[in-house]
């Protein structure tokens, strides 16, 4: 669909010239002569752009523009005079128009003012898309808190805006916004509080105008938007409201609850959110409403999946075993093997139906596939501990890296390694490890275990030199063993300087600190605003912030009281930080010129690891080292628990947001890219998959899907999917697929050969 220009101009001739050149240039345009015809046609159609001249009879420019930017928020603007009026850019600005022309002006100059608004709102509904997780997540919220009285009542109000929508051809992302609006509407007050959602508080000061006037604004009949008269009937107004649209809700009303039946994938993006943040009761309430619903098979495969895994963190290994059943089952039925070879290794960390040895080769040869290093060494551990002496060395190999089997199951890693104790590749192995191999030994040290072993344990013991690792080697000069006495007292003599401890800052997700691998629930940052200050200050590190730049972040309106309420969440965060870390963490947060927080080993900060994983991988393509470029990708991929800083708005944390996004984009592409290329498939569409739910826009997504598809005889799949691309294309941003695509789809169409290859990398 093309671009809608509205050009506001009194001047006739000038007015006809703009036209000319707008239609050439592949614009549709329509014309005012006037500030009051603008508005008047306002009410009644959308425009992406409103060129507006400044000077005009009656209402002049900055006043029409001001009250198109009320009716239509998303318009872009430019605004043009001939006129030397000092005032005129001052309030311009203050109106945040795209673009000041100042007559005459050349058709060149005009044509690319025009092409860099449109531009501009281009880049705004890519922003927009972004956010929807966060307004997933509020609708979500809203579902948890709300009590049921108030839950019954805002469902029905969503049923009947969707049931409305859909009879008078809503796009999905205008539903989307209705049913928001209808869980939301109770909480209207605070909704101004979060920028992402001004379009909705719109929408719902607009669903107060009454059919004959009545409202604050004086709308009458279709002046008022759609959407508002929709959502109106929606919240059961039963006084002026639209008399076209009220019979329309005795019609198929079945409609509504299909409407609906697609569950609200924010809700298992909560349930993981709180699960990261170690909330698992609220965990379990956002996943039960979640599986509630009659769910997909991909999404069932996911939220059994995961109900396995926070059944075993609660200690139901009943509940969990039948979770992991429940999801075998529904990732054989959408044929997602990494989803199945998953719930394997659950129901062997169960240990109550624990999976055949052929099952587990199986579920190896899919981690092999998918290069999950992580999933695999688990694999490994189980078949080792079923006798496969194969695995067992295997295992000692994949022990050498970064791996979390150290820390989630160490009494199986003690059992499955106790033949190889002995082998100088574990010695290397828990030196690497550190502290997280402490369970391990723990287990090796026990009263029932043999001597040999225990022996052994402490050889392993003294190689950490930590503090925790000493006090263990302290303990046991007092064993029941002499010679293990004997050989604890010896190694424990050796004095080292102590260790600081290492505070984690995870911020992809929601904020939360972690000391010595344990998750604080209470980390001494209570107060938003501290918690935020903390955020920005470890994004930036080691950069300096200087006060007045903070104040204007933070405290922007609170005069005289800013500077103070500053000095206060630094003392707070000092506070904080001395409580976990000592007397080192004076060496963290430093005021020079400005604030900064530094660099140090005892700070580990998540997005840091992230963004140094992505860079690492960048470097190894470029100098076409491709396995350890896919290596580091995967360990960013494990890093990214949820966007950057759930629940916190500020403008800067957006910002930083959608950089990170980006960056997930690139990740996700390129692995996608990487398994295509290798001819891994299936693999390689599932991550073109993960970019789609994340970017529904994705024209890169699309094509590797569209390929992924045909490279494995699936052309029928291969052509849904261009029709998706199509529809969803159409619908979010008003553009056609891409030429690549089209292509494809058109020699799939006349039956002619499919040059499977993706783009060059850029």
């Amino acid at each position: 669909m093309l671009e809608h220009i509205l050009v506001v101009e009194d001047d006739e001739f000038m007015r006809a010239s703009l036209e000319t050149e707008l239609k050439l240039a592949g614009y549709r345009v329509s014309l005012a002569e006037s500030g009051e015809q603008a508005i008047e046609m306002a009410h009644n159609q959308h425009f992406d752009l409103v060129v507006c001249d400044i000077r005009m009879p009656g209402l002049n420019g900055i006043d029409t523009l001001s009250t198109l930017r009320e009716i239509q928020p998303s318009a872009r603007n430019i605004v043009m005079t001939g006129y030397a009026d000092a005032d005129a850019p001052i309030k311009a600005v203050k109106l945040k128009v795209d673009d000041y022309l100042m007559k005459p002006f050349s058709a060149d100059d005009f044509l690319l003012a025009v092409k860099k608004a449109l531009h501009v709102q281009l880049q705004e509904l890519r922003r927009q898309r972004t956010s929807r997780q966060l307004r997933s997540l509020l609708l979500a919220t809203t579902r948890q808190l709300a009590d049921p009285e108030l839950a019954v009542s805002c469902q029905s109000a969503a049923q009947r805006a969707c049931l409305l929508g859909r009879q008078l051809a809503l796009s999905p992302a205008r539903l989307e916004a209705l049913q928001l609006a209808c869980w939301l509407q109770p909480l209207r007050e605070q909704l101004d509080l979060v920028d992402d959602l001004k379009s909705l508080t719109l929408l719902l000061d607009q669903a107060s105008e009454e059919w004959e006037g009545g409202g604050p604004r004086g709308w009458r009949h279709k002046q008022i938007p759609l959407d508002a008269r929709i959502l109106r009937i929606a919240l059961g107004q039963t006084q002026g409201t639209d008399p076209e649209l009220t019979p329309l809700l005795q019609e198929d009303a079945p409609q509504a609850s299909e409407a609906l039946a697609r569950p609200p994938q924010g809700l298992l993006a909560l349930a993981r959110s709180y699960f990261d943040a170690g909330q698992l009761e609220l965990s379990q309430v956002a996943l039960e409403r979640a599986l509630e619903a009659e769910l997909e098979a991909e999404t069932a495969a996911q939220a059994w999946l995961f109900a396995g895994r926070l059944h075993h963190e609660r200690g139901r290994h009943e509940a969990a075993s039948e979770a992991a059943r429940q999801a075998e089952e529904a990732a054989q039925r959408c044929g997602l093997d990494s989803i199945r070879a998953e719930a394997i290794l659950l129901r062997a960390a169960l240990g109550s139906v624990s999976p055949k040895p052929e099952e587990l080769e199986q579920a190896r040869q899919i981690f092999q596939t998918y290069e999950d290093s992580q999933s695999l060494s688990e694999c490994e551990l189980w078949l080792a501990l079923a006798g496969q002496e194969s695995a067992l060395q295997r295992l000692l190999e994949t022990l050498q890296g970064d791996n979390a089997l150290w820390v989630r199951h160490p009494v199986q890693l003690a059992k499955a390694l106790q033949p190889a104790c002995q082998e100088k590749s574990l010695a290397k192995a828990v030196q690497l490890a550190g502290e997280r191999a402490l369970g391990l030994l723990e287990e090796w040290l026990q009263p029932g275990s043999a001597l040999e072993l225990r022996l052994k344990a402490l050889d392993l013991l003294a190689l950490l030199d930590t503090p925790t690792a000493r006090a263990l080697l302290t303990r046991c000069c007092s064993s029941d063993s002499p010679a293990l006495a004997q050989k604890s007292q010896l190694l424990s003599q050796r004095t080292s300087p102590p260790e600081s401890p290492q505070l984690q800052l995870f911020m992809l997700g929601r904020m939360r600190l972690s000391l010595a691998g344990l998750l604080l629930q209470d980390d001494g940052l209570a107060a938003k605003k501290n918690r935020s200050l903390m955020a920005y200050l470890a994004w930036r590190r080691p950069r300096e912030t200087s006060e007045d730049v903070l104040i204007d972040l933070f405290w922007p309106d609170s005069g005289p009281k800013s500077k103070h309420s500053l000095h206060n969440a630094i003392y707070q965060i000092r506070k904080a930080l001395k409580a976990h870390l000592g007397d080192v963490s004076e060496q963290l947060l430093r005021l020079t010129h400005g604030y900064s927080l530094e660099s140090h080993p005892c700070l580990w900060v998540d997005v840091e690891e992230f963004l140094r994983h992505c860079e690492a991988a960048q470097r190894a393509f470029e100098q076409n080292q491709n396995a350890q470029a896919v290596a580091e990708l995967k360990k960013a991929e494990l890093l990214y628990r949820g966007d950057f800083l759930e629940g916190i708005y500020d403008d800067w944390a957006e910002t930083a947001r959608q950089q990170i996004q980006e960056r997930l984009t690139q990740l996700l592409t390129a692995l996608g890219r990487h398994f295509f290329e290798s001819s891994r498939f299936e693999v390689s569409l599932d991550y073109w998959k993960r970019l789609l739910a994340r970017d529904n826009c994705s024209e890169d997504a699309y094509l590797g899907c569209m390929l992924s598809y045909l490279a494995l005889g699936r052309q029928g799949e291969a052509v849904r999917a261009y029709h998706q691309c199509a529809q969803t294309l159409r619908q979010e941003l008003n553009l056609a697929p891409p030429p690549r695509l089209v292509e494809t789809y058109l020699k799939l169409q006349a039956g002619e050969a499919v040059d499977l290859a993706l783009p060059g990398r850029p």
